[in-house]
């Protein structure tokens, strides 16, 4: 496995970015085989990689806004769905272009990074029972998550062969000169997110609209979309001890005579009472044993087959036989069942209710997005700031007098494309509205004040950043290419 492996040496914190990622707080598995969320180009996006990418956008967008947890009117106002797949095809695309460029991880990279992770460690080393665990426990074989580590690596490469394009004569003329092209803007922005609460629902409106013969119809109809999703399967709340004896080429008949031994003697040993601090002072199971073997609340289908008839088979506070599952050697402990329960629409009505007038509501978000918009945009276009001031007293949003921006730099808050920047300083004194995903610029340009010789002297001596901005457009013309060739294809009902 390992053997294999190409190498070289790259910052641990790659790996840790891979890790975190893909530990997620569980039992032995996951529910299943992901199924296919899209396609790009000839590649497959499976579902995990995409719960992934979106677990990290809303980690990321959360630190702006203060969320902790996103609901899933927040992730379809904030765009997070499209956000991340695209973030998803732009790594597909880069990795295309790797691959058309021959660019591979270096000898030893992966290996390098795996064995230092603490994450796989026992005793202050590397263990590779560990590692097959903890991969095993997120449902992860040690092919694709030492793929996935070598394609981080290629992705790097790749970044910085983009950023170490020479650049010619020409185009660094080129790109002081849009350094020099300036404007001053007035410009408006606001989230979307930020206009929920002028829109409410009251307890009144949703009881009425539940009580009436349309909202029941409805409501209804919702509830028997999602009972499936609604009825509670049969669980049981169990701990586990395991002596790993993976079914794999690594582990020698030797190996599993050994680990049996232990568990029989351990289950010699083993009580309900005394089972928490055994596990913990025994098992190999790096996701359970600090917690004492606790596995949480599990249900058909979430676990291997031998572990799951063991478990719904016990009665409550009563210690299995050993069980022998494709992991090693497990005792098993039943702490709480929890019977099926088949859902009724009385549990669920209200809060679909709730979610049917949300919906309604976001009609009302947009058309009290576009007043807004069109307020801003005609007060902008006749310079009336008394008027601007007070929407944002009112709304509480962006407002910008008088900045002066460059056509190579830009600013950070106004996220526009090259072609929008480009329209900015071809019509000097029109309004531009742009709409994003997520918010609304509206903006005015009119001409600068001259450019002291200070300036434009400062101008000229950023070298190293026009390196970077090129990169940046290299970057975006590539990804316009990939996407070209390597279209991508979302699967319906995913956006």
């Amino acid at each position: 496995m390992l053997g294999k492996i190409t190498s070289g040496v790259i910052g641990i914190g790659v790996l840790i970015l891979v890790v975190i990622t893909f530990l997620i707080p569980s039992g032995m598995t996951m529910f299943g085989t992901p199924s296919v969320v899209a396609t790009v180009g000839p590649d497959k996006v499976e579902y995990r990689e995409y719960q992934r990418e979106l677990e990290r956008q809303q980690q990321y967008i959360g630190q702006f806004y203060g969320i902790k947890s996103f609901t899933p009117e927040q992730i379809e106002k904030l765009g997070l769905k499209r956000n991340a797949l695209t973030s998803i095809f732009q790594r597909h695309w880069m990795k295309f272009l790797a691959e058309e460029l021959k660019i591979q991880a270096p000898n030893g990279a992966i290996i390098q990074q795996i064995e230092t992770a603490p994450y796989f460690q026992k005793d202050g080393k590397f263990d590779v029972n560990t590692y097959k665990l903890v991969l095993a426990s997120n449902h992860l074989t040690p092919k694709d998550f030492e793929a996935d580590i070598g394609q981080q690596i290629v992705r790097q490469l790749t970044d910085v062969l983009i950023l170490r394009v020479p650049q010619s004569d020409n185009f660094k003329n080129d790109l002081n000169t849009f350094a020099q092209q300036r404007l001053k803007v007035d410009y408006v922005k606001f989230d979307l997110s930020s206009l929920d609460k002028f829109i409410k629902i009251s307890a009144a409106e949703r009881n009425a609209f539940m009580n009436s013969e349309e909202g029941q119809k409805k409501i209804k109809a919702i509830f028997d979309q999602r009972k499936s999703s609604y009825d509670v399967p049969e669980q049981v709340r169990v701990r586990h001890l395991l002596v790993a004896a993976a079914d794999d080429e690594e582990t020698t008949e030797e190996d599993r005579q050994k680990a049996e031994k232990k568990i029989r003697q351990l289950a010699q040993q083993i009580t309900p009472a005394n089972f928490a601090q055994l596990a913990q002072k025994n098992s190999d199971d790096p996701g359970s044993k600090a917690k004492g073997g606790d596995l949480g609340l599990i249900r058909r289908g979430m676990m291997v087959g031998e572990f799951e008839d063991a478990a719904f088979s016990l009665p409550v506070n009563k210690v299995s036989d050993v069980v022998r599952t494709n992991y090693g050697y497990h005792l098993i402990l039943v702490t709480e069942k929890i019977p099926a329960k088949e859902a009724k629409i009385e549990d669920y009505q209200t809060a679909i209710a709730t979610e049917l007038l949300q919906q309604s509501k976001r009609d009302e978000e947009q058309k009290l997005a576009a007043q807004l918009t069109e307020q801003v945009e005609k007060a902008l276009k006749i310079n009336d700031t008394s008027k601007l001031k007070a929407l944002q007293k009112q709304y509480r949003f962006t407002y910008n007098a008088a900045a002066n921006i460059n056509r190579l730099q830009g600013l950070p808050q106004l996220t526009l494309k090259e072609s929008e920047f480009a329209d900015l300083f071809s019509h000097i004194g029109k309004t531009f509205v742009y709409k994003g995903l997520d918010h609304v610029i509206v903006i005015k340009s009119s001409p600068p004040a001259p450019a002291k010789p200070d300036e434009v002297a400062a101008t000229l001596r950023e070298n190293e950043n026009r390196q970077y901005y090129w990169g940046r457009k290299l970057q975006e013309d590539i990804l316009n290419a990939m996407q070209a060739k390597y279209p991508p294809q979302v699967k319906k009902n995913m956006l």
